[in-house]
């Protein structure tokens, strides 16, 4: 009777471990992290024949929200998807531009990521914030001119309204045009192409334009005749930046300048929506010119 309990109980824990085995683990949490490979996919699903949404370089920083085995649960520009764990580094907290989120619960804004501290303000259900940000799991956000952290899973990021864009670029046209561009990082290349599902470098600069100032340029492709010449010095965010890429030193490319020596832009076929810097490389050597369309004083 004692062996025969004996191999019951072995046999239950054997069938117990193979359905644990079985069974994908989830761990929450919430920090920052950098793609490491050259071109990595980001999918729907852990699993290499899930649908991919988008592709990612190196270099490129995400919101990590979790693993699942060897992936990570990532989000970049308010898009959730899954990495392959091995090429993202995980990263220390920090600042930056994360992307947007809305509170999916009633919640205080607190001054440190602390329940204990004194709330900053009180945010409905359903507020859209300015995601800047992580701190031991907490997310560091800006609403309006009020910035605090809200617990993780009091936050779900997400692809940012006109609305959102308002109250965190609120005095700033410069600031919306910016805003509204990155909604687009990722989008492929088209040639001619003046729509999400795809841009050249003029159609995305004339796409943005119009959503978030409703501005039309008056041409498709000299779109620099309808600005003021500045200095490179001068440059604020949402001015227009021209390159000569041809080698013929007349201006054939353009993106728009979104702050510290950075810019974003549709570069060429085969690659995607994506920011560049002004100060190193191709587009340093390349720089041609600078124009306000917009007073973004």
């Amino acid at each position: 009777m004692a062996r025969g309990r004996k191999r019951l109980l072995t046999a239950f824990l054997l069938l117990a471990l193979t359905v644990l085995m079985g069974v994908s683990a989830f761990a929450s949490y919430v920090g920052i992290g950098v793609v490491t490979g050259s071109t990595v996919n980001v999918r729907v699903a852990p699993s290499l024949s899930a649908t991919r949404i988008t592709q990612l370089t190196k270099g490129t920083e995400v919101l990590i929200l979790g693993q699942e085995d060897q992936w990570y649960q990532i989000s970049i520009n308010g898009e959730i998807g899954y990495m392959s764990a091995e090429y993202v580094k995980k990263l220390a907290d920090k600042t930056g531009d994360y992307g947007y989120g809305i509170t999916v619960v009633d919640t205080p804004l607190y001054s440190d990521p602390d329940e204990e501290t004194d709330p900053v303000y009180s945010l409905p259900k359903g507020t859209g914030v300015k995601i800047q940000g992580t701190r031991i799991g907490w997310y560091y956000v800006q609403y309006g001119e009020k910035k605090g952290y809200l617990p993780a899973e009091n936050l779900m990021p997400a692809k940012p309204t006109a609305e959102m864009i308002a109250t965190y670029a609120a005095h700033s046209p410069g600031m919306v045009v910016v805003e509204t561009a990155k909604k687009y990082l990722g989008v492929r290349y088209v040639y001619g192409g003046s729509t999400p599902k795809g841009f050249d470098c003029s159609g995305l600069v004339q796409y943005v334009f119009k959503e978030s100032l409703n501005y039309t340029f008056s041409s498709r492709t000299q779109l620099y005749k309808d600005g003021v010449k500045i200095s490179k010095a001068q440059l604020q965010p949402g001015d227009l930046v021209t390159f000569a890429t041809n080698g013929r030193g007349r201006i054939s490319h353009v993106g728009i300048y979104i702050g510290d020596g950075q810019f974003i832009h549709a570069p060429r076929p085969g690659t995607r929506v994506r920011i560049d810097s002004l100060e190193t490389g191709y587009y340093k050597s390349t720089y041609h010119s600078a124009y306000r369309i917009i007073n973004v004083e």
